[in-house]
């Protein structure tokens, strides 16, 4: 039993060696595509022809026996020792190792070979390997496919989320305007949230310092003007414009980030520089230019010094960015931007072609009808070389002796025959008026009177009267300034003006610039009043009449008349000038700060009082009936503010 055992262990083993060297040959069949050089072994080569018989005859006796029926037999197999069969696998062994190594060597050499050179396409002989087929792309496709479905989740998102929003008419949140929060609310809702809070603002004083110097401005004097309407219409399209994506994009971008819009302004040009006029004009250290006055026939020239100007297009930008800031604070003191200004020279030449004038004299032909109105004359007295030779002297003042240059014929001396009719009068009374200011009047008056305008020919106040300064006679008086009273020179030619302006209207004269008072005066009905000042607004009129007219301008016992005198037309119309007021405005409450009251206390500086609105209209009649009704004006009129001071903290 022993040795049949051993038999069969014997005859396993050679089997299992052959298996083993079927298995190695199959694996390095390959190698046949790569010719190279084999080693001789003869001996091992023999041992595995050995093994090998032994298998074949082993597979033939099975095969047989499966012929004859007597497959159960075991045939006696041929005898191969163990050793033997050891040393052929590790022959095999190394045989296979080497051929892999030699194969990837191979593989990579002709690797290196396809990237260098293009040739033609290779040739694989029965026995080469084939190429290895590509990589399964299966991660790739999940990736895509993972991609694609987050895609689609995104558009529907989207796609719910514009439904949800795209019949809103509501801002969409995180919209702001001025720092006013405009979030869910329809435009309407919005402007009027905006509007409130600007009225709040122009409402405020507005503080400017220069050095140790304090100025007050009031928005609302400078008439600013918001674009209300734009910018919620602006508010409005966020989230509203561009496709879908891009919609909902800006809709979560703005509530996250958040969008402060801001609106543009626009003023009073003529009341700005007007405000800036009297600004520099108060500094301590203005820039003051060489100035001369005319009392009589005495020319007096002041010197000049130099000075700060105030720069106006950076003033304008500060005051814009006021009004429009996210933290509006009126009680943050702002300094008014300067530039130190060197004072121009004295240029007599230019001075004395200013002031000289020729005498005229007046003319009156009846065919065709025409008058010239006679004026005076004006000239030095003295040389224009004596007169540059005064001014060489450094000196702060120098005076220059006039002469008057009169006319042969004046005006009065034709006056019956060019101006028979008196087309139209008017006054009004100054009798609580001060020195001062009664003297201003008194001075506009005879600056204006005699006064003629030829047919389709204007005339402005502001250039009959000129400057109001104290050379020329004027004195300081009352008068409004940026909504509040206070002194300066001239005060008191409005009510000349203010006089003028309904003589001229019942005269049936056209009207090309007036504007009414901030405030509503005593001296005149509402409605019919005519604000004028130097440099600023202005009062002009148009003689749209066929024959020239005269003005006759008086005072008499604190009263200023103006008469309008011509020749009456062919068909003369009554004139009736009403007006009424048709609103009240309500006065605001402004708050000054006062430390030395105690906190939550306050006190009353000024109690305020009511403005007004109100029309104007000029009606002509003929023979009793209305010919036509004429609105001359709609005027707003401003209240005075209640002001109150309370302690800071």
């Amino acid at each position: 039993m022993e040795k049949e055992t051993e038999k069969k262990v014997s005859q396993a083993k050679p089997q299992k060696a052959a298996n083993k060297s079927k298995s190695s040959a199959k694996k390095s069949k390959p190698k046949n595509t790569y010719p190279q050089k084999q080693k001789k072994v003869s001996s091992n080569a023999e041992e595995l022809k050995e093994i090998q018989d032994v298998v074949d005859e082993q597979l033939k006796v099975s095969q047989d026996n499966v012929a004859n029926g007597t497959h159960n037999k075991v045939p006696e197999p041929k005898v191969v020792t163990e050793e033997k069969v050891e040393k052929v696998e590790k022959v095999e062994k190394k045989k296979s190792k080497k051929e892999s190594k030699d194969i990837k060597k191979e593989k990579q050499k002709e690797s290196e070979k396809s990237l260098q050179t293009v040739g033609p396409k290779e040739i694989y002989s029965n026995n080469a390997p084939q190429p290895k087929k590509a990589k399964s792309h299966v991660g790739v496709t999940i990736g895509l496919s993972f991609v694609f479905l987050v895609l689609v989740a995104l558009i529907l998102c989207s796609f719910m989320f514009a439904l949800v929003n795209r019949n809103s008419v509501e801002i969409i949140e995180g919209v702001s305007i001025m720092g006013v929060d405009v979030s869910h609310l329809n435009k309407e809702d919005a402007i009027e949230k905006v509007t409130q809070e600007i009225d709040n603002r122009l409402a405020q004083n507005l503080v400017f310092s220069h050095h140790d110097e304090r100025y007050q401005i009031i928005a609302e004097s400078l008439e600013v003007k918001y674009n209300v309407d734009e910018v919620v219409d602006k508010a409005y399209t966020y989230g509203r414009t561009g496709n879908i994506f891009v919609k909902n994009l800006n809709i979560l971008k703005t509530r996250y980030n958040k969008v402060n819009i801001t609106p543009e302004t626009t003023s009073n040009n003529e009341i700005f520089d007007s405000i800036v006029e009297q600004m520099e004009t108060n500094f301590a250290d203005c820039l003051k230019q060489a100035e001369y006055e005319i009392n009589g026939t005495k020319l007096t020239i002041k010197n000049g010094q130099d000075g700060y100007t105030i720069l106006k297009d950076e003033l304008k930008d500060i005051l814009e960015k006021k009004y429009t800031a996210i933290n509006f604070d009126p009680e943050e003191t702002v300094e008014v931007p300067v530039s130190l200004t060197k004072m121009d020279s004295i240029d007599i030449a230019k001075i004395y072609q200013q002031i000289y004038k020729p005498a005229v004299d007046a003319t009156f032909t009846q065919e065709p009808y025409k008058i010239t109105a006679s004026e005076e004359g004006l000239d030095f007295k003295i040389s224009l070389d004596e007169a540059k030779s005064m001014i060489s002297e450094k000196k702060d003042s120098y005076e220059i002796p006039l002469k008057v240059l009169y006319p042969n014929v004046t005006t009065d001396d034709i006056s019956k025959d060019a101006f028979p009719d008196l087309l139209a009068e008017y006054s009004t009374n100054y009798a609580s008026s001060n020195y001062n200011r009664a003297t201003n009047v008194e001075l506009c008056a005879k600056f204006m009177n005699g006064k003629v305008v030829m047919p389709g020919d204007t005339l402005s106040y502001n250039k009959t009267v000129g400057p109001r300064t104290p050379g020329r006679g004027f004195k300081a008086a009352p008068i409004y300034n940026n909504g509040t009273t206070e002194m300066g020179y001239g005060g008191g030619s409005c009510q000349v003006s203010t006089t003028l302006y309904n003589a001229v209207l019942l005269a049936n004269l056209g009207i090309v610039e007036r504007h009414n008072h901030m405030f509503v005066i005593g001296y005149a009905p509402i409605g019919r009043d005519a604000t004028v000042s130097y440099g600023g607004c202005d009062f002009v009129f148009k003689n749209t009449r066929k024959y020239p007219i005269k003005l006759e301008v008086t005072t008499y016992k604190r009263n200023v008349y103006v008469k309008v005198y011509g020749h009456k037309e062919e068909v003369e119309y009554d004139v009736k000038i009403t007006s009424s007021r048709t609103g009240t405005v309500s006065p605001k409450t402004t708050y000054q700060t006062d430390n030395s009251l105690a906190p939550g206390e306050t006190r009353v500086i000024s109690s305020g009082s009511a403005g007004a609105t109100a029309v104007a209209y000029r009606t002509l009649y003929l023979n009793g009936q209305v010919v036509e009704k004429q609105l001359l004006s709609s005027d707003r009129y401003q209240a005075h503010n209640k002001i109150v001071a309370r302690n800071g903290g």
